[in-house]
């Protein structure tokens, strides 16, 4: 008897040849929104995607379609793992961060260089904290006037 063995074998499942894929958080970036939306997905090259599981900060996975709306997050940064299992159950990771903050900055005082009555412009000195996403800026409104992005310290029209 003559076995023959082909010169080219079929190529096996490689982990490496599904395409990566992102998953979308809206609203991206720090916001208040309690509950973003999670949008995804991916192909596989062989046997397909058989489903998608979701891990939050990592608690235990759950079987999810996309979109996801989350469930109510608490402030702070939360830890987003979306795997893709093709139907042979081969695992594809995802991960990404959730940033949530819904408290304001601390309050802070406004300091006038110099203070009182002058003939020169005053300068303003003025800072913050946020104990959750930090502070992005700071806006200015001057007698009801459109508010404008400024820094500390800042020379005051004159």
């Amino acid at each position: 008897m003559v076995i023959t063995v082909p010169a080219t074998l079929p190529t096996p499942w490689i982990p490496h040849r599904r395409t990566t894929f992102p998953v979308i958080v809206d609203p991206p970036g720090w916001t208040t929104n309690i509950q973003p939306v999670l949008t995804f997905g991916t192909t596989d090259d062989y046997s397909g995607i058989d489903h998608y599981e979701l891990s939050i900060d990592n608690g235990t996975p759950q079987i999810v379609t996309q979109p996801v709306y989350l469930a109510s997050l608490s402030d702070g940064i939360h830890d987003i793992k979306v795997t893709a299992f093709d139907k042979a159950q081969n695992p594809k990771d995802f991960l990404t961060n959730v940033y949530i903050d819904t408290t304001p900055p601390d309050p802070f005082e406004i300091n006038v260089i110099p203070p009182g009555w002058t003939n020169v412009p005053p300068v303003i000195t003025f800072e913050t904290m946020d104990s959750c996403g930090g502070v992005d800026y700071y806006t200015l409104s001057i007698d009801n006037g459109t508010p404008q992005t400024v820094t500390s310290p800042y020379q005051l029209p004159v």
